[in-house]
């Protein structure tokens, strides 16, 4: 159910996600009287991330309210980058959430409270300007407890944003640079899979 506009004044498409997400989260976990943050999530400390696991585990109301609100919030972050990174960490209590996951999950919902819509822009351009590029970063040992490392990835076709993603490393890396290449690598191969994939198009 996403939102495309054609913007002839301005020569270019929109792409807008379905905020009823947004306001069914607030509405689901109740928050519709709480503030708004300005972040989707923070980053732990060992002991807050460890308090986290050593919370209790939901019930079963709780544990469906927490799967409902992150599912919804990963439809969103399809076309929202702003919550991508999020939407990872929560995912990965998916199947035996605890209430500090619950917690974490109401934080994303009041950050979308004060940001509740977004919109891709993709102006027209020139095909012989339109590069595919690819933009990778890491957080070295992001994860607290697992020493995790993320991988960040953007894929663009000159100014348009075509892919983007927030995932776990298998490998723990063992240096920032180790994490920088693994990122490095996957965001390689995405964008020359897109190239083939353009080129089948012609």
């Amino acid at each position: 159910n996403r939102i495309i506009r054609i913007n002839d004044l301005e020569d270019c498409i929109e792409l807008e996600p379905d905020a009823k997400h947004v306001n069914q989260m607030i509405e689901d976990l109740g928050l519709q009287d709480a503030k708004s943050v300005d972040t989707p999530r923070v980053k732990l400390s060992v002991k807050e991330a460890q308090d986290i696991e050593d919370s209790p585990t939901l019930d079963r109301n709780g544990a469906t309210m927490y799967r409902s609100a992150t599912m919804r919030a990963a439809y969103l972050s399809q076309d929202r980058v702003d919550i991508t990174e999020t939407v990872k960490a929560l995912s990965r209590a998916m199947a035996s959430p605890k209430e500090g996951n619950l917690a974490q999950v109401k934080r994303l919902a009041r950050y979308l409270k004060g940001r509740p819509r977004t919109v891709l822009r993709y102006f027209a351009q020139s095909p012989k300007k339109a590069r595919i590029i690819g933009y990778t970063d890491s957080a070295w040992a992001g994860e607290s407890i697992t020493r995790r490392s993320t991988s960040g990835m953007a894929i663009k076709r000159g100014s348009h944003l075509i892919r983007h993603s927030s995932t776990l490393q298998t490998t723990i890396g063992l240096s920032s640079a180790e994490a920088e290449y693994y990122a490095l690598t996957k965001g390689s191969a995405y964008a020359l899979g897109i190239q083939s994939l353009f080129r089948d198009w012609g």
